[in-house]
């Protein structure tokens, strides 16, 4: 007999997923030979959107395939804008509306058809695992505006494949700053504005049974608001960043639609170096999105203490000779106002409180123990000053919920100057004091250990100056001008290149810019005032949560003439400086530096 030419015939045995392989049978019609290749991992989604579900495509491809899967396609079907009653009548009209956007395999990034396509083309176009829906963003919480989404998930089941499940994408209020026109639809509040879109899902999306699933990308950019980022994830009030905005999305749609681990995921977009040092808070976010994807949960990453908790004093005459003996201009510094606690000490590794130890205890008495300071509070360039006979402890913590791996040593150097390096991975850091050698202190030795902290030189009002806070309703005899240090032909950008964000950039020989030094919390105190005294001039008030860590996006411009320094405007950042420039983006000279005038409030 013959060997058998066979004749096989293919069909899937188990169908993949994400992160299982699937089967193929073939089977010999001639003699019913059969054998079983793998069928390599697999996810397709095709987005019906605008440019929100651009924001949250950018990324993803890199994202699939980074957490193992092998067959990756994606493709956007977006019209810029576009509410769910457009794409109603782009469907009923059979419209060649719609940009399409594939992935280039080769970088990730998402490129363009040379022309426009029908939805039906978009959902023809491949065997799609998921098809997304989306409204608007501006009515994204409106709920009569949802009134044609039965009437686009039937248009979309007419199309399909069987086995595709349509998803909604639940996107993101705007910015609290935000200055698109739709924002007024939820009283310009970002808080109305995520009720609103939860609200919605809820009353209208869950309602349509043939919705098989939620993307909670709205409810992880909320989440990562609560950290430390604060309310930095838009490029322009409404559009995600393009580093961490876009990235939190995309992780979330891989959370959304498969079972993978993303605490393994270690792929980030080069071009946007931050994203590498927030991953844990971004992971944070999308976890808990997804856990509870219709409510705000806070973060475990967040922000040190926004507001200063501390005061500072007028140098005394010692103050000023020592700071003049160490090499340090004594005009240029206040003396941080530190309380002592007597018989107290810390101890990091062990607790995140104060230790206070029994009478019977060799310790008794022994240790002074200050409060616990933010990095908010200890700014970088503040020094530490030990006396001659005394040492102490800087002890530190993360956060002041978890102890730390080790404490920091005991230190008897004098005129220490707090750097980056010095915070290393603490937000907040206490001091224990004793003797050297060790013996029995007393409250009033507390000042044997004190703190200076910098700030920018303060000069006497004019009297144009006091006239204009006089018609201001405020009491001018309780300010000061911040004498500023100005730069012509320089600026800053807060989300520039990874090597120039904090740094002054030149505006090569244009002078259309004057920027000023970098300014921290006790230089712009809470009541201070902003001024800029030229009609036909702005500046921006660029803003760092800290000197190494680059923005996703930046302040806007400010062309009003008088703002009030709040815990709103400091926002997360703890460093501020400002580029000033004509409306018009005319050259300017050194004397128009004078235009911006900041009043500090000293009492």
């Amino acid at each position: 007999m013959s060997e058998c030419e066979h004749d096989y015939r293919s069909e899937i045995k188990t169908k993949p997923t994400p992160t299982e392989e699937g089967i193929m049978l073939y089977t010999c019609d001639k003699c019913t030979h059969t054998y079983e290749e793998a069928i390599p991992t697999s996810l397709k989604i095709l987005a019906i959107g605008n440019s929100f579900s651009e924001d949250a495509m950018a990324y993803l491809y890199g994202v699939l395939k980074d957490a193992g899967i092998e067959n990756v396609m994606i493709a956007n079907l977006k019209k810029n804008g576009c509410t769910l009653d457009q794409h109603y009548s782009y469907m009923t009209d059979d419209s060649a509306a719609y940009t399409f956007s594939t992935p280039n395999p080769s970088t990730g990034n998402m490129v363009n058809d040379s022309v426009l396509r029908t939805a039906k083309y978009g959902i023809e176009y491949d065997d799609w695992d998921y098809i997304t829906i989306q409204q608007g963003s501006h009515h994204s919480g409106v709920e009569s505006s949802f009134s044609h989404l039965g009437e686009i998930v039937s248009y979309i089941n007419r199309y399909k494949a069987d086995h595709t499940k349509i998803y909604w994408h639940l996107t993101w209020a705007y910015q609290q700053n935000s200055s698109h026109s739709g924002f007024a639809n939820y009283g310009n509040s970002q808080s109305k504005m995520y009720d609103a879109i939860i609200s919605a899902v809820k009353n209208t999306v869950l309602q349509n049974q043939d919705i098989k699933g939620i993307i909670p990308s709205g409810t992880s950019v909320q989440n990562l608001r609560t950290s430390v980022l604060g309310d930095t994830l838009t490029r322009d009030g409404y559009h995600l960043s393009h580093g961490i905005g876009r990235y939190t999305a995309a992780l979330t749609w891989l959370a959304a639609f498969t079972d993978c681990d993303i605490s393994e995921i270690d792929y980030f977009p080069s071009s946007y170096p931050e994203v590498e040092q927030y991953l844990p808070h971004i992971k944070d976010a999308v976890k808990k999105a997804i856990a509870k994807p219709y409510e705000v949960t806070a973060s475990a990453y967040p922000a040190p203490d926004t507001l200063l908790n501390t005061t500072l004093s007028e140098l005394n005459a010692e103050d000023k000779a020592y700071l003049e003996n160490n090499g340090f201009s004594s005009d240029g510094y206040l003396s941080l106002d530190i309380s002592y606690k007597e018989n107290a000490y810390y101890q990091c590794n062990l607790n995140t409180s104060v230790n206070i130890p029994a009478s019977t205890s060799s310790l008794y008495n022994m240790y002074l123990a200050t409060q616990i300071f933010s990095k908010n509070e200890l700014v970088t360039g503040s020094i530490i000053r030990v006396d001659s006979g005394y040492r102490y402890r800087p002890e530190g913590w993360v956060d002041m919920q978890t102890v730390s791996a080790e404490r920091g040593a005991e230190t008897t150097t004098d005129a220490i100057v707090i750097d980056d390096e010095w915070w290393g991975e603490y937000n907040y850091r206490g001091f224990n004091i004793s003797h050297n050698p060790r013996s029995l202190i007393t409250e009033e030795e507390g000042v044997k250990f004190r703190i200076y902290i910098p700030i920018v030189k303060r000069a006497e009002l004019t009297a144009e100056d006091i006239s204009y806070l006089t018609a201001a309703g405020l009491n001018a005899s309780v300010y000061k001008v911040l004498d500023l240090k100005t730069y012509l032909d320089y600026y800053y950008n807060s989300a520039s290149g990874w090597t120039d964000y904090s740094t002054l950039i030149s505006g090569k020989g244009a002078n259309t810019y004057i920027a000023t030094q970098m300014l921290t919390r006790y230089d712009l105190t809470l009541g201070s005032v902003i001024r800029i005294t030229k009609s036909n001039m702005k500046y921006r008030p660029d803003g760092w949560l800290d000197l190494s860590t680059r923005n996703s996006s930046r302040p806007a411009n400010v062309t009003t003439e008088f703002v009030k320094v709040d815990a709103d405007w400091w926002s997360v950042y703890n460093y501020r400086a400002f580029n000033v420039s004509a409306s018009d983006s005319s050259a300017l000279t050194a004397e128009d530096a004078s235009a911006l005038r900041i009043y500090i409030k000293i009492s």
